[in-house]
């Protein structure tokens, strides 16, 4: 019988010696078969729970949190890339701004054209002071800044082409009968007893129509000219302090250190602070405010 189980269809065996004693003092041979050594034992029996467990203890053991020193550096690291990025940020976005009152300042310029154009050339002008009136009476009262709007606005049809995005200030008169306006008109072109409000007699000026500013950002929105020193002490004392600056205490410009201006044939540019200047004794300005003056 054990040699038929040795020889039969399950194949020769292999003994196992469990330590069984026997009648006779010998341990009896268990032969084990070929097709045990291909079972497999499942992982969740015999002492697989038991190393499982030592896994977990083992992971839960090498999770931790940061040190405080660890977290100081992070935060260090942090502050470092703020102080350095966000002035980055900021004149980034200020140049954006920039450019945005450029386009203003282009729009609102071309609008004036348009109305010459519409007006046997003729810019649009009040005789300041004549029987007594204002300049602005001839239209919807806004003060200084009227001219930017009755006349002009059928030609741009949008009041927010009138503030500058980097203008804090909703008028530097706060005239609240008018929209936020940030820009001014040429004094020498808004006042017709000066002469100057026609675009043939620009472009005949000794400096050219193209040198010749029209609109720009001032100190006092709604009219410029090269008399005004505004920033007593702190300007040069040559009258274009109101180009120069836009507020005080101390004197700066809007955009940095410098402001938008166009020109008389519709052409806009930026210009710095340093670049404004007036010579009155040799008649030279830039931009060129007075007509009759020359380019510096």
């Amino acid at each position: 019988m054990l040699e038929q189980r040795r020889g039969g269809a399950l194949g020769p065996e292999r003994p196992m010696d469990l330590g069984i004693p026997t009648r006779s003092g010998r341990d009896i041979a268990f032969r084990q078969p070929q097709w045990f050594d291909k079972l497999t034992i499942p992982s969740n029996v015999e002492g697989s729970s038991t190393s499982q467990r030592k896994g977990d203890r083992r992971m839960r053991h090498d999770r931790r949190g940061f040190t405080l020193i660890e977290l100081l550096v992070v935060i260090a690291i942090i502050a470092i890339l703020a102080a350095i990025l966000f002035p980055v940020f900021a004149k980034a976005r200020e140049k954006a701004r920039t450019a945005s009152c450029l386009s203003n300042v282009k729009q609102i310029t071309l609008g004036f054209i348009m109305y010459a154009n519409d007006n046997s050339e003729a810019l649009p002008c009040a005789s300041f002071w004549a029987d007594g009136k204002a300049p602005w009476e001839q239209w919807t009262d806004y003060g200084w800044g009227s001219v930017f709007f009755d006349p002009i606005q059928p030609y741009i049809r949008n009041v927010d082409l009138l503030h500058c995005p980097s203008d804090g200030n909703r008028d530097r008169w706060d005239d609240w009968r008018q929209p936020p306006l940030s820009y001014g008109y040429n004094e020498y072109m808004y006042d017709g007893n000066r002469g100057y409000y026609k675009l043939g007699t620009l472009a005949s000026a000794p400096a050219g129509e193209a040198s010749i500013a029209m609109i720009g950002e001032c100190f006092s929105t709604g009219i410029f000219n090269d008399w005004t020193n505004d920033a007593g002490g702190g300007g040069t004392n040559d009258g274009m302090d109101r180009l120069r600056y836009d507020h005080w205490g101390p004197w700066r410009a809007r955009h940095m250190e410098g402001h938008n201006y166009s020109y008389c044939d519709g052409h806009a540019k930026f210009l710095k602070t340093a670049e404004v200047r007036s010579d009155g004794a040799n008649r030279r300005q830039w931009p060129v405010v007075n007509p009759s003056y020359s380019v510096w």
